[in-house]
């Protein structure tokens, strides 16, 4: 008997919400010319980099796993596309115009004039670049999957892995250079779910094998960050893919299970989209308040990255209008709290 069982979901919910987790501290950390500018050698700035190896590539990992779930097949591409740009595209671009508005008004980064608003959905902005680029992987990875009728998962890793590995790169537009960034552990994802039965019944070595890969990335990663900081955590890619992919397989499998973790999940998107208005909205408050010691600015603007974002979830979902611009879910009227209209599994929450 297997050590673990890995089912249809496996531990998915759990790396979601700690991927989420890690995105929230990280704007809460920020950059030389965002948040609280922590730099090195404080141990947040050294954890926040270090982790930039899965952030991101953890939420690419879950759309490919959830995407196999429910993939498309060749006659069913146009109503999946269509569904993911109302889960996606439609919220993802409230979120943007909420954002590049309020971040003009008050002049913080990422302003933009008037006439620049109608670029939001072409090009990079912020952290909703990642819409695009996932939006893109579905697009591409979608069709191929169809019409090879789910038979090239292996081979699409392989090629998605050699492209990032040779260099390969695309243009800025729908963030298509980091749509390709992201399409391995997208795959990845995909690998996961397709052969998850094989990783039940070899689970204790593929575990073994997973840990041993992650404590050497991680050793070098610390050990090159220290020789020099400013070299960007991912600058190898072979090292960054090593680290992230490792970390989502352990999680994925050896990750206890919460019974509470899919409804946690369930806001995880909500979260995404709004989490910065929390946490730059917390800094500016204590900022004003002449609080500047960090051990206070960390777990409150973290907080508020979290419920400001659920308070919107909650509040949005009790009217079908509110619910479809603001969340991306489509439901009908209702006067109970009947949950039976919960839309089924996405990206960054737990069902779309």
């Amino acid at each position: 008997m297997a050590a673990w069982k890995i089912g249809e979901t496996g531990s998915i919910e759990e790396v979601r919400l700690f991927a989420t987790l890690l995105l929230v501290v990280y704007h809460v950390i920020g950059l030389p010319d965002s948040g609280l500018s922590l730099a090195y050698p404080h141990p947040l700035r050294f954890l926040a980099d270090l982790f930039s190896n899965f952030r991101m590539p953890a939420f690419a990992f879950i759309a490919g796993y959830v995407y196999c779930l429910r993939p498309p097949r060749l006659g069913s591409i146009a109503p999946f596309l269509t569904g993911k740009l109302q889960r996606l595209a439609l919220p993802g671009l409230i979120a943007m115009l909420v954002f590049a508005l309020m971040s003009t008004l008050f002049e913080r980064n990422f302003s933009l004039p008037v006439s620049s608003l109608w670029l939001l959905p072409l090009y990079p902005y912020a952290h909703y670049w990642f819409l695009q680029a996932i939006l893109a992987l579905f697009v591409v990875i979608g069709l191929i999957d169809g019409v090879t009728r789910h038979k090239a998962t292996i081979g699409l890793f392989v090629i998605a892995v050699l492209l990032v590995l040779i260099g390969a790169s695309g243009p800025e537009i729908f963030s298509l250079n980091r749509a390709l960034m992201l399409a391995p552990y997208f795959t990845f994802g995909m690998c996961a779910y397709r052969y998850r039965h094989w990783l039940e019944r070899h689970a204790v070595s593929v575990v073994a094998f997973a840990t041993a890969l992650f404590v050497m990335s991680f050793a070098i990663s610390t050990a090159r960050y220290i020789a020099d900081p400013s070299i960007p955590a991912d600058r190898n890619m072979l090292q960054a893919m090593t680290f992230g992919m490792s970390l989502c397989l352990l999680m994925l499998i050896g990750c206890p299970r919460h019974a509470d973790a899919r409804k946690l999940g369930a806001f995880c998107f909500t979260i995404y989209l709004y989490h910065i208005l929390g946490t730059a909205g917390t800094r500016l408050v204590l900022d004003r308040l002449g609080v500047t010691a960090v051990a206070i600015h960390i777990p409150l603007g973290v907080a508020a990255g979290i419920t400001f974002p659920v308070a919107i979830h909650l509040a949005a979902k009790r009217n079908p209008l509110t619910a479809l611009v603001i969340l991306g879910i489509k439901r009908r009227p209702s006067i109970s709290a009947d949950t039976s209209a919960t839309p089924r599994y996405g990206i960054l929450s737990s069902r779309a």
